[in-house]
């Protein structure tokens, strides 16, 4: 069964739910109440999102914490790793 705005779908007998990545995040966002009224809608949060460049592994930041969760206080941030010793045969 999938819901009504096509990002979750229950898989077997509706024991386990398969959903878009986006919206586990915006569900915990959610939950800790940091989104503000636009966001409140999780298609509104998925297209602003993706319109914005996230992609999986990306991160959904707001420039100021104490605000909540707005398309003018969120950005999608790019997580750089460094510092990371590359494996080399035999070495």
């Amino acid at each position: 069964m999938t819901s009504t705005h096509g990002l979750t779908q229950q898989v077997g007998s509706g024991s386990y739910t398969r959903a878009h990545p986006l919206y586990w995040v915006w569900q915990a966002k959610k939950k800790r109440g940091q989104l503000g009224k636009v966001f409140m809608d999780v298609e509104v949060f998925v297209l602003w999102a993706e319109d914005n460049g996230w992609k999986y592994g990306r991160q959904i930041r707001r420039h100021n914490p104490k605000r909540p969760c707005t398309p003018k206080n969120c950005y999608v941030h790019t997580v750089i790793v460094s510092g990371v010793k590359k494996w080399k045969k035999g070495g």
